[in-house]
């Protein structure tokens, strides 16, 4: 290559860009930000729905604590009202939350759709030197259970059998 051919092509006229690579530079420095921004959003999202359903959750579990007290309040007064421990299994069972009382007595309240809480509770008669005979009752379980039970799946057929 000769010397002029050299001259002219450095003479020759190159495109020119409008934008500069700063500039390049600061519009992807903007989109990675936007998408960081974006991401931090989701999540925040994300963490405030699993909140509010976990206080959902806990407010639920509070009011089936509040009615299983108020159960067992009930109880306790019959059993501080009864004569002996059949009468009072038998005026327990009357109330509407209690499932069962023979020797343990059990109640559930519903706390959510899905969910109730349960007490199991034993009741015993303890000698008392004053007044004779006292009913006295102690928590042998405090639970939740779920409600729906489910069903159990059935298989498909994939592959017939040949016979």
């Amino acid at each position: 290559m000769s010397k002029s051919a050299l001259y002219e092509e450095k003479r020759r006229p190159r495109i020119a860009s409008p934008f500069g690579y700063s500039f390049l530079l600061v519009v992807v420095l903007i989109l990675t930000f936007l998408l960081f921004a974006v991401l931090s959003l989701s999540s925040s999202l994300r963490d405030y729905k699993y909140s509010e359903r976990a206080a959902d959750k806990m407010s639920a579990y509070y009011e089936a604590y509040n009615k299983a007290e108020d159960v067992l309040s009930e109880i306790d007064s019959i059993l501080q009202q009864a004569e002996n421990k059949d009468m009072a299994l038998q005026e327990i069972s009357g109330l509407p939350e209690v499932k069962d009382a023979a020797d343990t007595v059990t109640f559930c309240v519903p706390e959510t759709d899905t969910q109730e809480l349960c007490v199991k509770l034993s009741i015993t008669e303890e000698a008392d030197g004053k007044t004779g005979e006292m009913l006295e009752w102690s928590i042998l379980e405090w639970k939740e259970t779920a409600t729906d039970v489910r069903q159990e799946e059935t298989k498909l057929p994939l592959m017939e059998q040949q016979k």
